[in-house]
């Protein structure tokens, strides 16, 4: 049985439900420059525990690319989880817990890959999404160092269509 707490975790995930625009901006590796991409995003409600995102971006030198998220907060084990895959890689992206801070819109989703930095080693890795108003929110993915620092390779912003 979920508790009002949990509840309010659910009803915050729904202010996702929509159309969007996004943008972004990521980083193509040392001493190359940023790529900007752009396209659009619906999320559907699977229910009133699950948000379903699907995003397309436009065609770019990499082609293009669709991405899938499913994301919701499982009451048993009080965290967000979800997963995340995308036609430009192979992986599926486990998302296994992260922070929430409902005040400040901001939900922290964490996942361990592959190093972008060490061939052959993991590295922990964050996608937060933090809904700025009604119409707007951004997004950002980065890495942990090995020193524990982290380190931002991809920014964007949405904009509400419908």
């Amino acid at each position: 049985m979920e508790t009002e707490d949990q509840l309010k975790e659910h009803k915050w995930l729904q202010r996702f439900v929509g159309e969007w625009a996004y943008e972004f901006e990521a980083s193509s590796g040392p001493g190359k420059p940023n790529v900007t991409m752009k396209g659009t995003e619906v999320v559907r409600p699977l229910g009133t525990l699950w948000v379903l995102i699907e995003a397309r971006g436009e065609p770019s030198s990499a082609g293009p690319d669709t991405s899938q998220i499913v994301i919701g907060f499982d009451a048993q084990q009080k965290k967000f989880v979800g997963s995340f895959i995308s036609s430009s890689m192979s992986r599926m992206w486990i998302y296994d817990g992260g922070s929430f801070d409902a005040a400040k819109g901001r939900l922290a989703l964490s996942s361990i890959g592959p190093s972008m930095a060490d061939e052959g080693k993991t590295a922990m890795y964050e996608d937060i999404h933090e809904l700025t108003s009604d119409g707007e929110r951004s997004f950002t993915s980065r890495v942990q160092r090995p020193d524990g620092t982290w380190v931002e390779f991809m920014r964007g912003t949405y904009r509400r269509v419908r």
